[in-house]
């Protein structure tokens, strides 16, 4: 049976991806593409704009068009290092964050490492190799912007912590530098994304139900997933024995005294700090919200925002010595969290292509030519002997 378009459009819906979001997000990529002049150098390709106006809507959310801003830093091979927007927020007289919801021409930019004497059709190359990813990634945006519209008032609390877990990292110790994108990835506002990413990708490379299990198991947000899924505290602490030597390190430029500590004791310290430099970061982040003028920073807030401030500052109750609770508490959440959005992107097998029938004339020529599954079973998967 066909499923008709009104039908598909309503299960993409319940999956959490919008209708037409995904369709956008692969002609916008196109678009794209064929605007990046061939003959485009490191210099005027930097900061530049590439911007597709019309009439264009995300299920309800209407807009007037997109503008791709890319962004170009040195390196000796051409990657990606991410897409981002840029919404204007408030605090309102409730200290909720009011996000304006944008109808007019949304901004996404896109950070690039590029070599210096990168060519435009160096870095069309790119997006065309590299498809999959880039199409995910503008749907994973544009949801972004549709999120805004659906809700546009959020926790300032909530806020705070994506935002410190972006713009932070810590030191150059690796181990805890990984939880920080463990805890990034599954932030609520980032899981409200990952099903139209995965669907931007599973369109892009126009994968079937025949091969959706592979593509979902090769993909980098289903192995990131699985590596937050198997995330444990007792993990951490063996990576952080085995980074010692940058831990000393670290510890060795900050003046931070480890004299006469075991590596164990070294560990607790790092987490114990560490764990209190990340509250730091979440109440800067509210503090920065907060703050209006130049006079709130040298003279503090005062009346209603004052309150509100300091029963956000009494509720965020220090972590100190009670690091192992907290890791155990996040490992939990880690693998619940995981878990769940595993299953929400397994869904979107229906969101697949149908495998086409095929009407076989010449037998041999047919499977020899089109790469058919030639593998001999000598062990069986399903059957096992007594």
């Amino acid at each position: 049976m066909k499923i008709s378009k009104d039908i598909k459009n309503l299960l993409s819906e319940a999956l959490g991806v919008p209708d037409n979001l995904v369709n956008l997000a692969s002609a916008f990529y196109s678009a794209l593409v064929d605007r990046i002049p061939n003959n485009g150098t490191f210099d005027n390709l930097q900061n530049e704009v590439f911007e597709f106006g019309g009439k264009f809507n995300i299920a309800d959310y209407k807009f007037k068009g997109v503008k791709f801003i890319l962004e170009l830093h040195e390196n000796d091979d051409i990657d990606i290092l991410g897409l981002s927007t840029k919404n204007l927020s408030r605090v309102t007289k409730k200290f909720k964050i009011k996000t304006k919801v944008n109808h007019g021409v949304l901004d996404i930019s896109m950070v690039f490492a590029v070599p210096k004497n990168v060519k435009g059709k160096d870095l069309k190359k790119f997006l065309i190799d590299n498809k999959v990813e880039i199409v995910g990634s503008i749907s994973h945006e544009l949801k972004h912007y549709y999120d805004n519209f659906i809700k546009p008032k959020g926790s300032i609390k909530d806020r705070a912590k994506y935002e410190s877990l972006t713009r932070n990292r810590f030191a150059s110790i690796t181990p805890l530098n990984l939880f920080l994108h463990h805890s990034y990835f599954v932030h609520r506002i980032e899981n409200l994304v990952r099903a139209s990413e995965f669907a931007g990708a599973l369109e892009a490379g126009e994968v079937t139900k025949e091969g959706f299990l592979e593509f979902l198991r090769n993909h980098i947000v289903y192995q990131k997933l699985k590596e937050i899924q198997n995330f444990t505290y007792e993990g951490l602490r063996q990576s952080l024995l085995e980074d010692m030597p940058e831990i000393k390190d670290v510890f060795n430029h900050n003046g931070i005294d480890y004299d006469g500590l075991t590596d164990d004791e070294i560990v607790d310290r790092t987490l114990e700090i560490f764990l209190g430099t990340l509250q730091e970061w979440e109440v800067g982040a509210v503090e920065s919200r907060l703050t209006d003028n130049v006079l709130e920073n040298l003279l503090g807030f005062k009346g209603k925002k004052r309150k509100f401030f300091i029963k956000y500052l009494n509720s965020m109750k220090p972590y100190g010595k009670n690091f192992k609770q907290y890791f155990e508490n996040e490992e939990k959440k880690f693998k619940f969290v995981a878990t769940n959005m595993i299953k929400k992107i397994a869904k979107l097998y229906d969101m697949a292509k149908d495998v086409k029938n095929e009407s076989i004339i010449n037998w041999e020529l047919w499977h020899k030519l089109t790469g058919t599954n030639s593998k001999i079973v000598t062990e069986s998967k399903y059957f096992k002997k007594k």
